[in-house]
């Protein structure tokens, strides 16, 4: 969508566009003379100029949740690494004491010691790993004399959840207060007294994932003007519910079963943050 200069000076409108293959093609509108080529192009330069203002507010809405990617990616790794942990030290705990002659209480005897690094908790991981039952009880041991340990998930699961939060509620404080206590009642549900860690580092990985799949859903569904963007939202979004109904899964199979997906959606949220 152009003017265009010919040699007798006089300026022409002309419009281009893409047809059902792709191809570009330009359509001529008038000159400058014709009034209603002159609203044509004011018309034109408007639409221009609503897609440009468009197009930046969507690329600051995907750069805040790039951002956000980095610690969703650490809050699902340190999930992993710690459910898998917690998993191993409850197997076959039994049999791994009567190889290795391990007892609580000879461990109790030997005083308390440091807790270990990341480095030394990774390490006894992968020695539990290859079925080594004294490496199992030491897992067991340190996950119960050392609830600090967790303090890395915490930590990465109050950011996911407070920016995730934030995204959706879009500065609405009332949406955003709404969401809060929906997210706590879904917390009391999934999480039964008395759980093993493994249960409740479960719980919040479905309450991080739903917030996640649920703003990507609104953000999927939102028309974009370009269809790199609309691609990038779909991707996400995709990725997102895999990671979602696995941690469904497995928490309904730590439960024996029982449903514990949560039934609402975001626009709940919205909806009870509407009414006085």
């Amino acid at each position: 969508m152009a003017w265009e200069r010919r040699r007798s000076r006089k300026s022409y409108y002309y419009r281009t566009c893409r047809d059902a293959d792709g191809v570009v093609k330009k359509s001529y509108l008038g000159s400058a003379a014709d009034p209603v080529t002159q609203i044509l192009a004011r018309v034109d330069h408007l639409s221009r100029a609503e897609k440009t203002a468009v197009s930046a507010d969507e690329r600051v809405e995907q750069q805040e949740y790039v951002v956000l990617l980095d610690p969703l990616e650490a809050f699902q790794r340190e999930i992993d690494r710690m459910t898998f942990a917690a998993k191993l030290a409850t197997k076959s705990i039994r049999r791994a004491k009567k190889r290795e002659g391990i007892t609580m209480e000879s461990r109790q005897k030997n005083g308390s010691r440091r807790p270990p690094t990341h480095e030394e908790f990774d390490e006894l991981v992968q020695r539990a790993k290859r079925d080594d039952g004294q490496a199992r009880a030491e897992l067991r041991t340190i996950l119960a004399e050392y609830p600090k340990i967790q303090q890395p998930i915490a930590d990465l699961a109050g950011h996911v959840e407070n920016s995730l939060i934030r995204l959706i509620a879009n500065a609405e404080p009332a949406i955003e207060q709404s969401l809060r206590i929906r997210v706590q009642r879904m917390r009391e549900e999934l999480v039964v007294a008395h759980d093993a860690l493994e249960a409740k580092l479960l719980a919040e990985q479905v309450i991080a994932g739903w917030l996640n799949v649920n703003y990507l859903q609104m953000a999927a569904a939102q028309p974009r003007t370009r269809r790199t963007t609309a691609d990038f939202w779909q991707r996400q979004l995709d990725r997102a519910q895999r990671r979602y109904l696995k941690a469904i899964a497995a928490l309904m199979k730590l439960r024996g079963g029982k449903a514990v997906e949560p039934n609402e959606s975001v626009l709940h949220c919205r909806a009870d943050s509407s009414n006085p």
